[in-house]
């Protein structure tokens, strides 16, 4: 894989620098170069991962991340999205018949009781802050 003519311009002042101070590293085979390439550009994924997961940057909207169900079926898939000011609770109606469902907030006023269609999602939206979502319950 050919080096970016970004990265060698960063390598050459790199080893300007260094070779100025005095320091001179050993020299890199064209595999080590490559290497220690790949090892940085997999250090800087993740750590933009880490740091973006930090942030809330990622939020969860898959059922696979559910939250406590409350008192719902368990055939409602439940789940939250954490945004920079608020937060959504989510319920989707995965059984076979109509339900009637609302989120549930601790520390708070639950969402309203809403008719859900199989199939069919509600969800209702809070402020950040001691919330914190409860999943749905049956109303």
């Amino acid at each position: 894989m050919p080096v970016s003519p970004h990265v060698a311009r960063r390598l050459r002042a790199a080893h300007r620098w260094l070779t100025t101070a005095g320091n001179i590293p050993p020299a890199r085979t064209d595999l080590e170069k490559e290497l220690h390439l790949v090892r940085h550009r997999f250090t800087t994924a993740t750590l933009t991962v880490f740091a973006l997961s930090l942030t809330g940057a990622f939020a969860s909207a898959s059922p696979a991340a559910a939250a406590p169900a409350g008192n719902a079926p368990s055939c409602v898939a439940v789940w939250q999205t954490t945004g920079t000011i608020t937060k959504k609770g989510y319920a989707r109606n995965d059984c076979g018949r109509r339900l009637r469902l609302k989120i549930k907030w601790a520390r708070g006023t639950d969402g309203a009781c809403h008719t859900v269609d199989p199939g069919h999602t509600i969800w209702s939206q809070v402020a950040r802050g001691p919330r914190t979502f409860d999943g749905a319950d049956t109303c």
